[in-house]
């Protein structure tokens, strides 16, 4: 994963989330053909994304790099938000 993912996970750590049963919960819906890492990445990405789209708190720096791509995501239903 990149550093800014990483950033993002421990940011949310610091907002006293429960990243590891998050950590679990994203694996166990991880599509075989990912490894953990990129399926993490992904997660992480679009967690960050929707939370700004929704003004939800989010780090500086937010959105993360490829926000307009989220959104044409869900315009054309390739993602959902998450909540």
């Amino acid at each position: 994963m990149p550093q800014s993912s990483w950033n993002y996970f421990d940011w949310c750590v610091e907002q006293g989330w429960d990243m590891e049963e998050w950590t679990q919960v994203v694996d166990r819906a991880r599509k075989p053909e990912l490894t953990i890492g990129d399926n993490m990445w992904g997660a992480l990405w679009k967690l960050e994304c929707s939370r700004y789209k929704q003004g939800r708190s989010c780090p500086p720096g937010s959105p993360p790099e490829g926000y307009e791509d989220f959104l044409e995501g869900l315009e054309t239903g390739i993602y959902e938000e998450c909540l």
